[in-house]
């Protein structure tokens, strides 16, 4: 009885992420800061397809963080710049590709820093802002 039900229970899951893919078509992204401290990005789509590393402009001196904001239908990658202490946004699209928009958030951080993506909140549908947190109370 317990084979029958973990075999359901993958089908089930199996057929729920077949489904998310067929209906949403999102593509994953994946960004790594290289020992060098240069940024590469690859992308795989729900079949299991990926591109191949690419890299990306800018350096980040610790590893970077990376959401997907349904609001602006972007991904959201936020790190340290290579200077050891400012803090650097930039985007991707839906489909990864990159936009080379960096820009130079207000304030420094000596350590890793996140970012929570945006959404909506309350009756009047208002956009969050960007969240970053150092990690410094």
């Amino acid at each position: 009885m317990m084979a029958r039900k973990i075999g359901l229970e993958m089908v089930v899951m199996v057929g729920v992420f077949l489904m998310a893919v067929t209906v949403f078509g999102q593509t994953n992204l994946t960004v790594v800061r290289h020992s060098d401290n240069t940024l590469w990005a690859m992308t795989c789509e729900g079949d299991g397809v990926c591109s191949g590393w690419t890299k990306i402009t800018g350096k980040f001196s610790v590893q970077p963080t990376l959401t997907w904001d349904p609001a602006l239908g972007k991904y959201i990658l936020i790190g340290i710049g290579n200077n050891q202490t400012s803090i650097f946004r930039g985007t991707f699209e839906a489909d990864g590709t990159w936009n080379n928009d960096w820009t130079l958030v207000t304030g420094t951080s000596p350590s890793p820093v996140a970012v929570a993506a945006g959404g909506y909140v309350g009756a009047r549908r208002t956009p969050w802002s960007l969240l970053c947190s150092s990690g410094m109370g």
